[in-house]
């Protein structure tokens, strides 16, 4: 399950079933549609590009990827939606794009990028370089143009951009804890160059924390902010030995992790409503929306 805020402020939720769901700023349902076959595992809003018709720097979209393999763009159109399909067109709703009742709103999709039939994981917009998604099987895939079968780059066993930089580990065999060592990486060329720290430092997963910084969940279990430019690592306390936190940087400059259980906010935890927190958006009213494994979305007042 995903949450994003749209460049309109309405809440963006994507989940199991393929399917968003537009809320509003009372988080009542105003619109929905079908994204993907499979499950939305990426949901990231972005500006238009000349990919898909136009690049207007005020124009936005959002970019979705699912368990099908594809990348999707859509674009919010303001007017009044069809009523749902009935009779023999009732399958229509299944298509992408597809939207399901009356809406003050309709997103259709404005591009779509055939990719791995396997699912993505992670999505990022590299500008003049096009598009790069992160599989599920720990392979990078490259599309240098919206026509353009992507390019299939093997062994990335985690990966993040951090500004015009990439960071990642290598793949280097089958089992699980086979990762090399945390290195800058060339996503056109698809080479990692030398490592960050002379000890082998190397992660499961990379989220940005900063504009300069990573959150980094190492093979060792434990969570650390990473500055690979200056070559330094900080050991965060984090509870969870199985998985690192999600990370939210709240409006009034304060630090919100969670995951596993807890959330914790500048320092002080308190226990979350489940386990399984995917997701955080700040809302306005003093809230933040988690994203939970069981589908819903659960309310935290600061």
């Amino acid at each position: 399950m995903k949450l994003q805020r749209s460049p309109q402020e309405t809440l963006l939720v994507a989940g199991m079933n393929g399917e968003v769901v537009e809320l509003d700023h009372d988080l009542q349902e105003v619109g929905r549609w079908t994204a993907h076959a499979g499950a939305v595992n990426v949901l990231q809003a972005g500006r238009e590009t000349d990919w898909t018709g136009k690049a207007d720097a005020s124009a936005h979209l959002i970019w979705t990827a699912g368990g099908d393999g594809c990348l999707r763009a859509w674009v919010r159109d303001e007017c009044l939606s069809q009523a749902k399909p009935e009779g023999p067109d009732a399958t229509e709703e299944s298509k992408p794009g597809a939207a399901l009742g009356d809406s003050a709103a309709v997103w259709s999709e404005a591009l779509c990028l055939f990719g791995p039939k396997k699912p993505i994981t992670a999505f990022w917009w590299g500008e003049a370089a096009g598009a790069f998604a992160l599989g599920y099987e720990r392979a990078l895939y490259h599309w240098s143009a919206p026509e353009a079968q992507p390019r299939k780059i093997n062994g990335v066993a985690s990966l993040e951009r951090l500004g015009q930089a990439w960071y990642g580990c290598p793949k280097t065999g089958a089992k699980a804890a086979d990762i090399g060592p945390l290195a800058e990486f060339d996503p056109i060329t698809g080479n990692f160059g030398t490592p960050v720290f002379d000890d082998g430092f190397a992660v499961w997963s990379l989220k940005p924390w900063d504009d300069r910084r990573l959150l980094a969940f190492g093979v060792d279990r434990r969570a650390w902010v990473v500055d690979p430019i200056m070559a330094r690592r900080q050991l965060i306390e984090w509870h969870c030995e199985s998985s690192g936190p999600g990370s939210l940087i709240l409006s009034n400059g304060s630090r919100l992790l969670y995951g596993e259980g807890a959330i914790v906010c500048d320092g002080i935890s308190t226990d979350a409503p489940l386990r399984g927190l995917y997701g955080a958006v700040e809302w306005p009213r003093g809230r933040v929306l988690f994203a939970g494994a069981d589908g819903q979305v659960w309310i935290f007042a600061l």
